[in-house]
């Protein structure tokens, strides 16, 4: 499967990286994050230790109160970005969108 073209978020669980998809169904994957993130390129960004997003499936950022920015995707999954990958994605998301 091309996860370039369908993966809104690609999470890493209990011992397992699962892929969920744009239109909600999920799948899991033998590839860590880190092989995912170098596979997938450009249109994906690390937004903590266990999860990278599709920026095309991003449909709002807000900001929290401890600092982080909490993440809505279209397919209504809800993350956080943590505070070390907030200037990372803010790059890549303003660069996506320019």
């Amino acid at each position: 499967m091309d996860e370039r073209k369908t993966a809104a978020e690609i999470v890493a669980e209990v011992k397992k990286v699962v892929v969920y998809e744009q239109d909600g169904m999920w799948h899991e994957t033998n590839q860590t994050l880190a092989e995912l993130e170098q596979i997938l390129g450009e249109g994906f960004v690390r937004i903590s230790k266990s999860a990278i997003v599709n920026l095309n499936a991003v449909a709002s950022v807000k900001a929290a109160f401890s600092g982080t920015l909490e993440l809505l995707l279209n397919n209504g999954i809800e993350e956080s970005i943590s505070r070390i990958y907030r200037k990372q994605f803010k790059s890549k998301l303003e660069a996506w969108f320019v």
